[in-house]
């Protein structure tokens, strides 16, 4: 659903690249929904200065900042741009987060498989009230990082990925421009993403197009089902092999490569596979690559 309002900012908005507005989470979205919208997941963006201004008036109370975001004047926006039978991954984009410099990975809430109005609003709720978390706080102290900077909360659809993971189109570890690392599992991203299974590790070489396979224990997944998220084992079988098929490997990988193409450097990409069909949900730098001859 494509509604916008000065309150919610949806991709097709100019705002939408302005991470001022949005933060860098949704302004990478934003930058490559123009040109690679059908691997996007559709999405909106509250307002930074709305953001702001419900922060100062909540004066941080969760339990106001969620009586502000009823009142009419929010619901009904909010209402307009999402479904109540839709599923939706609801998260923080700060404006200094994905950048070159600085990364907010998991510093602020995010939430998947949000469903009804009711449970938008608080987790809309939630990721605003994360801006004051005390990993967010001690994070920006560390990185002596101006705490005024603009917070948002990205708003999309939610994809039931059968397959899912990170890629990188360098080698986060020794820097080598000339590997493309892929880690990859069963299922959401998030027991990827938090380090809490053991993925699939492949390595492709630009140079001569091979492929290195490290299988993982990818001991569970998790799963979307009418009561939320569940987590389940992943069957014996499907453990003993790589996640991913070859030719999905070679999709992600042409894919990735093109989008780092677009940026005009290296990215850290989250991903995901449903129904045959590959989706993006985040692509941050990756800083200080140097070549490896």
């Amino acid at each position: 659903m494509h509604y916008s309002n000065n309150f919610l900012i949806s991709f097709y908005d100019k705002e939408a690249v302005d991470s001022n507005k949005v933060g860098g989470k949704a302004a990478s979205l934003g930058r490559l929904y123009k040109y690679f919208q059908k691997f996007i997941p559709s999405g909106h963006s509250v307002n930074s200065e709305y953001v702001e201004s419900i922060l100062k008036e909540s004066n941080g109370n969760i339990e106001l900042l969620i009586e502000i975001l009823n009142n009419e004047k929010y619901s009904s926006k909010i209402k307009k741009c999402f479904s109540n039978e839709t599923y939706y991954a609801v998260r923080s984009s700060a404006s200094g987060e994905d950048g070159k410099k600085h990364s907010f990975a998991g510093q602020h809430e995010s939430f998947l498989a949000v469903k009804g109005y009711k449970n938008i609003i608080h987790s809309i709720a939630k990721c605003m009230i994360s801006y004051y978390n005390n990993r967010s706080v001690l994070y920006k102290k560390l990185k002596n990082i101006n705490t005024d900077f603009s917070f948002s909360v990205l708003i999309q659809d939610m994809i039931l990925s059968s397959k899912s993971g990170v890629l990188f189109t360098c080698n986060p570890i020794d820097r080598s421009s000339n590997e493309v690392i892929i880690n990859s599992s069963y299922g959401l991203c998030d027991l990827v993403v938090e380090g809490k299974i053991i993925p699939d590790t492949v390595k492709f070489n630009k140079k001569d197009n091979s492929f290195n396979y490290i299988i993982g224990s990818k001991k569970y997944m998790n799963i979307i089902t009418v009561e939320g998220i569940k987590r389940i084992r992943v069957p014996e079988i499907k453990r003993k092999v790589n996640s991913l098929k070859e030719f999905e490997l070679k999709s992600l990988i042409n894919l990735c490569l093109e989008i780092e193409k677009f940026f005009q450097y290296p990215v850290d990409i989250e991903w995901a596979i449903s129904n045959n069909h590959i989706y993006i949900f985040q692509a941050r730098p990756i800083t200080n690559i140097k070549e490896v001859i």
